[in-house]
């Protein structure tokens, strides 16, 4: 499914409340220019500083090209990422599957012809984004799990390939509830990174880099003092099927040669079973940028983070439970057992809610004060654009109160 958006955001989508004030601000950044294309040396030179990154004259910005499975998440995360990220990517490809890592069978939320299609597609990640859903469809026992999840994951490259991306450009893959900090992208576009040059004699042993993301849980408020090593960056000249690759040897990966590269071809063991001649290092799969082996440069503002995870935004306790039950980490008994038992970041998120310790210790701490304590502080880094808009703060707080109320009381 491929489109371009035109004609700005006429869609009339039934949201209210929290959500409806996201889709309003959606709207509002559709409606004017993008207003932070043009290259300033000024600019750019003191953005790049931030993230302790050299500026050297860079004029035009590198192309983005963005992707993430979907399935169960929010508006309130899909409008989070869009607002961040407006106008900055060339392309968003998202895979959405019929079955959940668990091979439980789901309904497509974004069939095509579809009103939710029609506006993930309406122009909410930016006037030229081109946002595409591609459909994974697998019937077959294998591969179930994080298997499945990595199987699904490679279609966003196939995507990326068929929508020109070139080996100068940047892969960023992520969770729709993720998102690099806007001004970290646009360093990301112009800055000089050490891991995009990859032009050298054998390239691709550290092509990556990683985001560190404050952690929200369930809204705004909610912030835990966890650091999220995702979403990751890899220049497109070390990514398996972007590269135009002659190399003679075959990376050994896991789950039967389809997911992220095993012992022997990583840093992490020195990639000893790489030849010695070859071209290169091993080319990155999907399920490369999210490995920990991969090693990626962990890029952050000076005093905390460069990115935002907006974690378990729900819209109800139900599809909370569901989510815990039939994707990557299974818990069997999510459907009924204490709600705050099912995961340590649900048990933050009620002991927010709720202003007062749940009966099971938190495993990451609250920031006193929430997110006014946060925006008081102004050299603890970025806040998302989407928690700026008037209203949404407070009104999804009240909304969250009221979901975990109707669970405990």
């Amino acid at each position: 499914v491929e489109i371009k958006r035109g004609g700005g955001l006429a869609l009339s989508h039934n949201m209210t409340g929290s959500v409806g004030l996201l889709l309003e601000a959606a709207q509002a950044a559709a409606s004017v220019p993008v207003f932070d294309e043009a290259v300033n040396a000024t600019v750019e030179k003191e953005r790049c500083g931030r993230y302790g990154l050299p500026y050297t004259g860079r004029v035009e910005r590198r192309r983005i090209f963005y992707g993430s499975l979907i399935a169960d998440d929010s508006w309130h995360a899909v409008l989070f990422t869009a607002l961040e990220g407006y106008g900055v990517y060339h392309s968003a490809a998202f895979v959405e599957s019929n079955r959940t890592q668990m091979k439980f069978p789901r309904k497509l939320r974004f069939p095509v012809g579809s009103n939710n299609l029609r506006l993930l597609q309406s122009g909410i990640f930016g006037p030229s984004t081109n946002v595409t859903v591609d459909y994974y469809v697998n019937e077959r026992g294998w591969p179930d799990q994080i298997g499945r999840e990595h199987h699904q994951r490679d279609l966003i490259i196939q995507r990326w390939k068929k929508m020109g991306m070139q080996i100068n450009d940047i892969g960023l893959l992520a969770d729709v509830d993720e998102t690099p900090s806007r001004d970290f992208l646009r360093a990301v576009q112009v800055c000089d990174i050490e891991e995009f040059k990859q032009d050298g004699p054998k390239p691709c042993a550290l092509p990556k880099i990683t985001a560190s993301a404050q952690v929200f849980e369930g809204a705004p408020d909610c912030l835990t003092k966890r650091r999220w090593a995702h979403p990751d960056f890899v220049i497109g000249a070390c990514i398996e099927g972007i590269r135009n690759s002659t190399a003679a040897y075959t990376p050994d990966r896991a789950w039967r040669g389809t997911a992220w590269l095993n012992d022997g071809y990583n840093k992490g063991s020195d990639w000893s079973s790489v030849p010695k001649d070859a071209e290169h290092f091993p080319l990155f799969k999907a399920a490369d940028f999210r490995r920990s082996t991969s090693y990626g440069s962990i890029v952050v503002w000076p005093a905390s983070h460069s990115a935002f995870h907006y974690h378990n935004a729900i819209e109800s306790v139900a599809v909370l439970r569901n989510k815990y039950l039939t994707y990557g980490h299974p818990v069997k008994d999510a459907m009924t057992m204490n709600l705050t038992t099912v995961h340590p970041d649900v048990n933050a998120m009620i002991e927010c809610a709720l202003g007062r310790p749940t009966s099971t210790p938190l495993k990451y701490g609250l920031e006193p004060g929430g997110l006014a304590a946060r925006k008081a502080r102004k050299n603890l880094g970025p806040i998302p654009i989407a928690f700026d808009v008037p209203g949404y703060a407070e009104r999804r707080m009240a909304e969250l109160r009221d979901m975990i109320d109707e669970t405990f009381f």
